[in-house]
């Protein structure tokens, strides 16, 4: 009787894709790449640890342990793009989910945790050229929806606000006229994070019920959050 494949912790490797291979210990944002967006208290080592613990916890949840395999070939190791983004999506929300309905705190480190199915270029002229693409499992014709464009720079001077997000909103109603702008809840955020000279997109659910995909914050039962409110207001 054949042994049973072992159990095996998710790497690394399970939760982020490279464009290309880069040397061991490199953390360098490249345009291509797939994964988290994680934010943290300052504590970097600890948010790492605490964030593999938390993904694999969740992911073993919804899609069991990870098996060591005795054979497999380089076509069975590459996962299909659109289908690891998905995965990726479908993780972090069932993370914030649960812990909306339990308001039980899992993390100290871990501020806000995002996913990006899609990355490219930072110029004007790239991103809403593959975000015509990006975007069609959402919005193109049959399919349609409410949305709302969600932008953040960091360390990038040349781009535009406004023009980043009037462009944009452009590509989704050509996608199909009935796609709207709801800004107060919209069904689907498109969430543009420009780091340096890559543009991060996902597209994600119930970003406002979830505080913005903050862990801390979702975690919080309502009278906690509504002691904090009152001595906020207290020192105005």
């Amino acid at each position: 009787m054949a042994a049973e494949p072992r159990a095996k912790r998710r790497n690394k490797g399970s939760f982020l894709s490279h464009a290309a291979k880069k040397p061991r210990g490199s953390r360098e944002l490249e345009v291509g790449m797939q994964g988290l967006l994680i934010t943290c208290n300052m504590n970097e080592k600890k948010c790492t640890a605490e964030a593999y613990s938390l993904l694999n916890e969740y992911a073993d949840q919804l899609y069991g342990p990870e098996k060591f395999v005795e054979e497999s070939n380089s076509e069975d190791e590459e996962d299909d793009d659109a289908e690891a983004a998905l995965k990726k999506n479908k993780l972090v929300h069932h993370i914030l989910k649960d812990l909306y309905a339990t308001k039980k705190k899992k993390t100290r480190a871990i501020l806000r945790m995002l996913p990006v199915s899609g990355s490219c270029k930072a110029f004007m002229e790239e991103i809403p050229k593959y975000l015509e693409t990006f975007l069609e499992p959402w919005f193109k014709v049959p399919k349609k929806a409410s949305f709302q464009i969600v932008y953040k720079v960091r360390n990038n001077s040349h781009m535009s606000r406004d023009d980043v997000i009037k462009a944009l909103a452009g590509v989704v109603i050509n996608l199909n006229a009935e796609n709207k702008v709801d800004l107060n809840h919209p069904e689907y955020p498109i969430i543009v994070e420009i780091i340096k000279g890559v543009c991060c997109v996902s597209v994600v659910q119930d970003y406002i019920l979830f505080h913005k995909y903050n862990l801390q914050e979702v975690a919080k039962d309502d009278i906690e959050e509504k002691g904090e409110k009152k001595g906020l207001l207290s020192s105005l």
